[in-house]
């Protein structure tokens, strides 16, 4: 069984955190955040998904070496409830749960070359939930990271080095019983750094690392089929915090959620903390 938590947020959903001076395009832009429940006692973001059936935020976390599941009500903060994860053995999943994406009743994590589903539990009571993975698809891609979008999975690749192979991202349609296609459909290039990914309507989101303290949140327009996502399609970039983990739509918002333990020295860098944007392409 997951270790538990006690998954109670302290406060209602706020427009900014509370160090938000070193970011203010960034910040202008937040319509909500709130602190992933358990994150002061370890637990560790690791991926966000957004569940239109329950109108929740579903992040993904890594707690004592387990992983498991949080819903977040956007609007209020309240509606919370936490699952385990479980993988094909009904035993406690021990690996990191990055990349979370959800597409019709159902929970898609990446990881290698590879893409696993469960079943989404209810997170909109007070409940503790646990869920079993049902299946697990290869990929083209890396897998480090998956969104959903146009009935499909999106899966991207993250390299830092540019002198590694080229980044990519993936989509794989998923038919009505929740199998992935062998193949994708539509790759594109993207920039080695980008280690999240959104489809929203009518553009693409990426969290890219450009340097050191270099940390992006770009706007695209969408190519084709074989397309790339460079400052040809760039309609907007805006310097953001470090530490980013994951992106995903959510209806007319981009929820960007931070991981933890890497940049609490630094002003400004939120940890463990999810926000809401409102979506401001600007060409």
């Amino acid at each position: 069984m997951l270790v538990p938590l006690v998954l109670a947020l302290a406060l209602p959903l706020r427009a900014q955190g509370p160090r938000d001076s070193g970011y203010p395009d960034f910040y202008s832009m937040v319509v909500s955040s709130a602190a992933v429940p358990g994150g002061d006692r370890g637990a560790v973001a690791e991926g966000v998904a957004w569940s239109p059936e329950q109108k929740l935020a579903v992040v993904s976390f890594m707690f004592r070496g387990q992983a498991g599941l949080v819903g977040i009500d956007l609007t209020t903060g309240g509606r919370r409830a936490r699952a385990a994860l479980r993988d094909l053995k009904g035993m406690p999943l021990r690996a990191r749960p990055g990349g979370a994406a959800a597409l019709n009743g159902r929970l898609w994590l990446a990881s290698g070359d590879k893409v696993a589903r469960w079943t989404l539990p209810a997170l909109s009571g007070g409940a503790f939930n646990a869920a079993t993975q049902e299946a697990i698809f290869d990929v083209e891609t890396t897998g480090s990271y998956v969104s959903a979008g146009d009935d499909g999975l999106w899966v991207g690749d993250f390299h830092v080095r540019k002198d590694l192979k080229q980044s990519l991202a993936a989509y794989y349609p998923v038919d009505v019983e929740g199998r992935v296609a062998s193949a994708p459909t539509r790759v594109w290039d993207i920039p080695n750094g980008a280690h999240g990914l959104a489809l929203c309507s009518g553009f693409a989101a990426l969290a890219v690392t450009r340097g050191p303290r270099d940390h992006r949140l770009e706007l695209h327009r969408p190519p084709g089929e074989r397309g790339r996502l460079d400052e040809t399609t760039l309609l907007r970039s805006v310097s953001a915090p470090p530490g980013i983990v994951d992106l995903e739509c959510a209806e007319d918002r981009l929820l960007v959620l931070f991981g933890g333990k890497r940049n609490a020295s630094r002003e400004g860098v939120p940890e463990n903390r999810l926000f809401a944007l409102r979506l401001e392409p600007s060409r």
